[in-house]
């Protein structure tokens, strides 16, 4: 389950939904999409992709040795 407000969900095929959504917040929208519970690739916007390798890096970080 996701939040209508982060944008629309399709059906591609019968393992694979696409997410289609706009932001002015990438940080934002990266924390969103850090809670779901499925894997997930991020194939388009910059800013999103930069947001969500940051996010990423952060929880690398904090189970560091």
């Amino acid at each position: 389950c996701l939040p209508r407000v982060l944008g629309r969900l399709e059906a591609v095929d019968d393992e694979t939904t696409r997410l289609s959504g706009t932001t002015s917040n990438p940080i934002w929208y990266a924390e969103q999409l850090a809670v779901i519970s499925v894997d997930f690739e991020v194939r388009g916007g910059v800013e999103l992709r930069d947001s969500v390798r940051a996010i990423g890096q952060r929880f690398i970080g904090a189970v560091r040795p």
